[in-house]
């Protein structure tokens, strides 16, 4: 997540759906951090080659609706790492919490079913 500077900060720390863990050990392998999403315990896929966020549909559906309300549908279609089409329901800003800072972060969401 990167940081931006506090003037463009509209989200207060309270609001965060998202907050990273980088200060507790994960239980996950290497390459993927502990993120807790809407009070769920998940793991997180950090590819630093990625030019997108993406959250799953089902995982999208878990959000509070003050934040699902907020999806705008996208006029686009990525590509996975294996070149195949991955389909995309639209765009969220979803509050990301890092360590004390919280920044609203742009996600793709995606229904499709694993390949």
């Amino acid at each position: 997540v990167a940081a931006r500077p506090a003037a463009l900060l509209s989200v207060e720390p309270t609001d965060a759906v998202a907050e990273i863990n980088s200060d507790s050990p994960s239980a996950y392998p290497a390459w993927t951090l502990s993120v807790r999403i809407s009070g769920l315990q998940l793991p997180a896929l950090v590819d630093t080659g990625a030019q997108v966020s993406l959250i799953s549909g089902a995982l999208f559906d878990c959000l509070p609706a003050r934040i699902r309300a907020t999806l705008r549908r996208a006029p686009t279609q990525l590509r996975a790492a294996n070149g195949l089409p991955l389909p995309v329901d639209g765009t969220v800003l979803i509050p990301v919490r890092l360590q004390r800072q919280t920044v609203p972060h742009p996600f793709f969401i995606s229904h499709s079913p694993r390949r």
